[in-house]
């Protein structure tokens, strides 16, 4: 649907928290990683129902990002928006905290 015009390396996902810009929450997926499930891991999801029932904003809706393997820093809540790009690095809110945002 998105009709990309290059080669897509990356997803880059953008959340809300509050308009404190030291506090927006964003990651970033490779895309083989959206597109294919390694052995044993579950899908990455863009959830907006739970149990059937609209996702509340308490829990992140309307619509959230959860990244099964590495919930606490790749799954965002409160999701605006998504962009697929070619640029290949990462740009994780933690990236800088010396973590390793591509396990």
């Amino acid at each position: 649907m998105t009709k990309p015009v290059s080669e897509i390396r990356r997803v880059y996902y953008y959340g809300h928290h509050n308009e404190d810009p030291k506090q927006m929450f964003r990651s970033s997926l490779s895309l083989s990683r959206v597109l294919e499930d390694p052995p044993g891991d579950y899908p990455v999801l863009l959830a907006y129902k739970l149990n059937g029932q609209w996702l509340s904003g308490k829990r992140g809706g309307p619509v959230r990002m959860l990244v099964p393997e590495a919930y606490g820093f790749k799954s965002v809540k409160w999701l605006q928006r998504v962009v697929l790009s070619n640029v290949q690095g990462a740009n994780d809110t933690y990236a800088d905290e010396n973590n390793d945002v591509d396990s």
